[in-house]
């Protein structure tokens, strides 16, 4: 854990706040690309007809680049100036870049595993029944339904594990640092 005492020091602390936020910016857009290059290679559907146009082609690979940092870039940054905020804020000893890197890490393979696993639900779904896709049932040839629905279900699940293991790993930060304040500190809060 960094030291308390090196705040501010030549600037020190902005630039590993900075680090923190550019490392979370730069894993979720990774994180986007990969994502979208399975999905887009799984079902052009999702981005043609599900998504209003942001680039004028049917190329996956180009589709998965451009919907891959477009929409993920910006997670990222949320992500990385909240936990920033809980890794570096107020007078609690500070954490590093270096301290919070496997949660950021862990959280991307756990959205990637539940996002495989959703999409599998997905096409299963659709294929033991009426697939699970509503609206865009009708937009969609039915013989590209199931692929559409395991698009559908992997998006989804990913950004809910997002959502929910960002604020996890911040609330983890915050909880790290406070563990690391000294015993009188600690002790005198609860009188």
């Amino acid at each position: 854990m960094a030291q308390a005492g090196v705040r501010g020091a030549g600037g020190g602390d902005l630039i590993e706040t900075l680090k923190i936020v550019g490392f979370s910016m730069l894993t979720a857009v990774l994180y986007g690309v990969a994502h979208d290059m399975v999905t887009a290679h799984l079902s052009l559907e999702y981005f043609t007809v599900a998504h209003p146009p942001l680039i004028s082609t049917e190329n996956p690979v180009l589709l998965a680049l451009g919907w891959g940092v477009a929409t993920t870039w910006w997670v990222g940054l949320i992500l990385g100036v909240a936990l920033a905020l809980a890794s570096r804020a107020g007078s609690r000893p500070v954490l590093a870049l270096a301290d919070v890197r496997r949660s950021i890490v862990r959280l991307m393979l756990v959205s990637a595993i539940t996002a495989v696993l959703a999409g599998l639900v997905g096409v299963a779904l659709a294929i033991a029944s009426e697939p699970p896709i509503g609206m865009w049932a009708e937009m969609i040839a039915p013989d590209r339904q199931a692929r559409f629905a395991g698009a559908l279900f992997a998006h989804s699940a990913s950004y809910l594990v997002g959502c929910i293991g960002g604020i996890v790993i911040c609330v983890a930060a915050w909880r790290k640092r406070g563990s690391a304040l000294p015993p009188h500190s600690s002790s005198s809060m609860s009188q």
